[in-house]
């Protein structure tokens, strides 16, 4: 039922959650954009936090082609 619910309405990670999930995928937001895509967690990635908002799961709003 969590599971579901944070599928529902993803709450951005915060860097903490980031670096527990090295190696995972995540749905990644740039700011100020639409653009949006699917990332692996790397160091790389984290160091760029600040220019995009990651989720564990792509929001709902985007869920079509986006």
């Amino acid at each position: 039922l969590k599971e579901q619910q944070e599928r529902q309405n993803p709450k951005p990670l915060t860097v903490e959650e980031m670096w527990a999930m090295l190696g995972e995928p995540v749905w990644v937001a740039v700011k100020d954009s639409d653009i949006g895509y699917w990332s692996i967690v790397s160091r790389t990635l984290i160091g760029l936090a600040g220019g995009y908002t990651a989720y564990r799961y792509k929001p709902e709003e985007v869920q079509g082609d986006g």
